[in-house]
């Protein structure tokens, strides 16, 4: 999976509730310089989570999959609530991804112990 469909499912994340906090706009950017990102490429993918025309990809290492569901996790924590339609979307691609509960409660404990 590229850089870019994995911030593309950031975006999707953060999209999801119908808005997007400064905190997850703030993460976003961070995530975009990071990924080298150009602004027209975060702007397209804002666009696209938008009008809801985000294609979740299957990435084959199991490493990246957890990479992504971490970057989704910090996405959903990023404003202080955790939306239903940001839960949904999260427990999609988890299941997508093959993880299950102890999965999911070691990614979480692993994003917490990062600070």
């Amino acid at each position: 999976m590229s850089v870019s469909e994995h911030f593309r499912t950031m975006i999707a994340m953060a999209a999801a509730d119908g808005a997007m906090s400064e905190a997850e706009l703030r993460l976003l950017s961070d995530r975009a310089v990071e990924f080298g990102i150009t602004d027209d490429e975060f702007e397209d993918a804002l666009q696209d989570a938008i009008h809801r025309k985000v294609d979740i990809s299957l990435p084959a290492d199991r490493a990246e999959r957890a990479s992504i569901l971490k970057d989704m996790i910090r996405m959903m924590a990023a404003d202080g609530h955790m939306r239903p339609n940001e839960k949904k979307l999260f427990a999609v691609v988890a299941t997508l991804y093959e993880f299950d509960g102890d999965g999911l409660n070691q990614l979480i404990d692993e994003v917490l112990a990062e600070g």
